[in-house]
């Protein structure tokens, strides 16, 4: 019987892989929270004879940059003792042993290489590539080139199981078609999910509530994030003036706008009853969520937004080195920073993005589209058949192996000494939401741009900017429609 909910490993890798020593009272429950019925299980599609063939993937480079794509997706040669490693190289094996293939990877260092490399293979009608991991919005771009099956041309595809990120073909579809996909194999995109890192040291020292209780309660909102936050913001040299110097409830960048605004599941361009795409930013509570993520961007009471600084040149190393060095509970980042705070002296935690309002449903996850990469099938493909059994039992075999994989690397940092981190991490890899209006910022809907500058300069009347634009995104969007449906 195959678990889908990863609690009690977890717990378990906590007390036994992490170099913890932290003890689990007797009374501690660690059973997952849901498993599989034994009616439901399932092992994957039915083994097929390939007959030794190969199958191609076109991927990103592995890169030891902090912002840009440090783990492999595809490449594990073989076992090293590593857990994201060894669960790529166990799960290639399952997949090349009961399709009797050679999976290949092939890899290029930006997301935008990989456009071109598709590009110049469909011209040259070169059937090399099976399939290819490009980032989400560079997905968007080949999808818009014509360079793309639409899913639904795939056979075997199940992208309603738990292996895929299936709240996403809500967001991203046209017409009520769609081109790609993150699953468990996609790496990339768990690490590129908005996150709250919050400094237990600092929670201790001033005796606020646990954000943990918060979370569970249902009442981890902007408001209660704000809240705590000012309990800490002080001028802690004396000085009289607020800056990189002091302690903040939270600090971050003014790309911070994203992860927050995203965190109440809402979206800039949503969609009419056939599914086609409109500029939805004037409404409600689209403004109201906006409203406030400006404010909060702007509260010198709770928070400090580097770009406010002045005379720093290197902005993301100033928000790194703040919550390194203690002067900040909260730090609105993605989950690709946790590495940098494994020498941190203090320990931290993982949280996820505050909702707007308690009345919201569930927590939401927002989504890198630059970073975070996805599943596409290029035209150039002959085999769609073998395509999408491959590419089908990799995703639900990622979920055997290699998401549990990436939960470790995740657990071995500092935040996870606590039996709350596998708890957080199931609700951040839950729900996740991504806006055409950021994926097709490339195209023109430059929203982001104007965001960034809002947050920065703390205008809330944001909305007037967005509508004079009015008419160039409806056009962008037209153009969308025409190319994809």
């Amino acid at each position: 019987m195959k678990k889908r909910i990863f609690a009690a490993l977890l717990c378990a890798l906590l007390l036994t892989g992490c170099g913890s020593t932290a003890e689990v009272s007797e009374d501690t429950d660690l059973t997952p929270a849901e498993t599989i019925p034994e009616t439901e299980a399932y092992d994957g599609l039915e083994a097929k004879d390939f007959g030794g063939s190969t199958f191609t993937i076109i991927n990103r480079t592995k890169s030891p940059n902090y912002n840009a794509h440090p783990n492999p997706e595809l490449e594990a040669p073989e076992l090293t003792g590593e857990p994201l490693n060894d669960g790529i190289f166990n799960r290639n094996q399952v997949l090349e042993e009961k399709y009797n293939i050679t999976l290949e990877s092939v890899t290029f260092p930006q997301h935008g290489d990989i456009v071109n490399e598709i590009k110049k293979a469909v011209t040259a009608g070169d059937a090399t590539y099976d399939a290819a991991f490009p980032g989400i919005a560079t997905a968007f771009q080949m999808a818009m080139s014509g360079h793309l099956y639409e899913l639904a041309e795939i056979p075997h595809l199940q992208t309603e199981k738990v292996w895929w990120m299936t709240n996403v073909l809500d967001n991203t579809s046209i017409g009520n078609k769609n081109y790609f996909l993150p699953g468990d194999m996609n790496v990339g995109a768990m690490n590129a999910s908005g996150i709250v890192y919050f400094n237990k040291q600092i929670l201790a020292d001033y005796q606020l509530e646990s954000p943990y209780a918060l979370v569970d309660e249902g009442k981890w909102i902007l408001d209660a994030m704000t809240a705590l936050s000012s309990e800490v913001t002080h001028d802690a040299d004396g000085n009289g003036t607020l800056d990189q110097y002091d302690i903040y409830g939270t600090e971050c960048s003014s790309f911070a706008w994203q992860p927050l605004f995203y965190g109440s599941g809402q979206l800039l361009i949503a969609k009419d009853a056939s599914d086609m795409p409109y500029l939805d930013a004037a409404s409600e509570q689209n403004y109201d969520a906006i409203a406030a993520v400006v404010t909060f961007l702007n509260n010198d009471a709770s928070t400090y937004n580097v770009n406010h600084s002045t005379g720093v040149s290197d902005l993301g190393a100033l928000t790194v080195d703040m919550f390194k060095n203690d002067q900040a509970l909260f730090f609105i980042e993605l989950m690709y920073g946790v590495p940098e705070f494994r020498e941190m002296e203090s320990d931290f935690g993982l949280l996820p993005l505050p909702k707007a309002t308690e009345a919201q449903n569930q927590y939401s996850t927002y989504l890198h589209p630059g970073n975070a990469t996805s599943v596409v099938v290029p035209v150039i493909n002959t085999e769609l058949d073998k395509a999408g059994m491959i590419l089908e039992d990799m995703a639900f075999y990622s979920g055997e192996y290699v998401r549990p994989a990436f939960y470790d690397i995740m657990l071995k940092s500092k935040f996870a000494r606590d039996n709350d981190s596998a708890r957080m991490l199931d609700i951040i890899l839950h729900e996740f939401t991504i806006d055409l209006a950021l994926i097709m910022n490339t195209s023109g809907i430059d929203i982001d741009s104007l965001m960034r500058t809002a947050a920065t300069k703390g205008t809330t009347d944001i909305l007037s900017s967005i509508a004079a634009n009015d008419q160039k995104y409806a056009e962008i969007l037209r153009k969308a429609v025409d190319a994809l449906t």
